[in-house]
């Protein structure tokens, strides 16, 4: 099969691939869009006052650092795009650390409203989890003073882009009861009938 063949079967696939998408719903377009945007965390954060980050986890065994911010963040981030809320506070020994990192809907003193994880080989067999959307993710966190960066990119949210375009959703977060994972302790939502 010669390379012209190759790029008009290829070409094909796509068009009939986007001329199914409508019989879907008019729900399955977003819900692509929003399993894109979950991919990735990636923007500026920016304080009123100073603070500190330097904090990696890559892979989710290996965290090194600390951070605590608590402000401010543009970017695309929790599969959300623009200006929100943020809070980051994390500390990593290689071995053990602890992640807390949630976006917009949130109260830094209400536990309960926090993502929190054990993190690193220790961390991880501790099981202390309040919601688990970064699991397994590679976070990086750079702070200094009153303005950083972040870029974090969630594994599995990749494989569950790519399978949605299919119709599957891997990971039950397509839908307003979605976004729980598949090994979480949590039950799994009821999902709502139109």
């Amino acid at each position: 099969m010669d390379g012209q063949t190759l790029r008009t079967r290829v070409a094909l696939a796509g068009l009939l691939l986007v001329s199914l998408a409508p019989l879907q719903g008019c729900s399955y377009l977003r819900y692509r869009v929003d399993d894109a945007a979950e991919i990735l965390d990636i923007g500026v954060t920016f304080t009123k006052t100073p603070q500190f980050a330097a904090y990696t986890n890559c892979p989710i065994i290996l965290p090194v650092g600390y951070g605590k911010v608590d402000g401010y963040f543009v970017g695309i981030a929790d599969g959300k795009a623009g200006l929100m809320k943020h809070h980051q506070k994390s500390v990593g020994l290689l071995f053990w650390g602890r992640e807390e990192v949630s976006w917009e809907d949130f109260d830094a003193k209400e536990a309960d409203t926090l993502s929190v994880q054990g993190v690193g080989m220790m961390g991880l067999a501790q099981g202390e989890e309040r919601t688990e959307p970064y699991k397994p993710a590679c976070m990086h966190y750079l702070h200094i003073g009153w303005f950083g960066v972040v870029g974090n990119i969630r594994w599995l949210e990749i494989p569950d882009f790519l399978l949605g375009i299919f119709g599957l959703d891997p990971l039950h977060d397509d839908g307003p009861d979605g976004g729980w994972w598949f090994w979480s302790r949590k039950k799994t939502p009821e999902r709502s009938t139109p």
